[in-house]
């Protein structure tokens, strides 16, 4: 399953990037499915419901199914809205449209691994910070490409693709 941010117009003026329900709902099940095998399959020495290892699991997919993410483009207010939350925690950002330089897509490699790249789909600021949207893959390029075009047409932004690659050589721009 691939954990990528959906996106949906709310109405003619809000656009919406979201965690699907269905990862939520997948993680759920799996905890139950797993708690439910303790109980059914009992140990080597008959003892039911005592499996360390499986209960662990159940209990991270219990605590996996409450992370969320989400941004809302509105163009009716001029804000764009970033929210993310795990458990009980919720943080937010919350920018003005008129400080936005750009959207983009950047393809980027990690230290510890040179070998594969990622793409980072970003909003920068006209004071040169940015917000992260979604870090993928580079086979996912075509999504990157899509999403960051879509946002960037919604919103009236300049997009930037800063994807490149030259012959045959994936050109990473950004070292995390």
């Amino acid at each position: 399953m691939k954990l990528l941010l959906k996106m949906k117009a709310k109405d003619y003026d809000t656009l919406i990037l979201f965690f699907p329900l269905l990862f939520r709902i997948s993680m759920i099940l799996l905890s139950v499915f797993i708690a439910v095998s303790i109980f059914l399959f009992p140990l080597e020495n008959g003892e039911r419901g005592t499996d360390f290892i499986p209960a662990i699991l159940s209990i991270i997919c219990l605590i996996s199914a409450t992370y969320g993410e989400k941004w809302v483009f509105d163009r009716k207010k001029n804000i764009i809205f970033t929210q993310t939350s795990f458990l009980f925690i919720k943080k937010h950002k919350m920018v003005k449209m008129n400080q936005i330089r750009d959207i983009s897509v950047a393809r980027f490699i990690k230290r510890k691994n040179p070998d594969s790249s990622f793409l980072k789909l970003s909003v920068y600021l006209k004071d040169q910070t940015s917000l992260d949207i979604e870090i993928l893959p580079s086979r996912d390029i075509d999504n990157a490409r899509r999403k960051g075009e879509a946002i960037a047409e919604f919103c009236s932004f300049p997009f930037r693709d800063l994807s490149a690659v030259s012959g045959e050589q994936e050109k990473p721009l950004i070292t995390a």
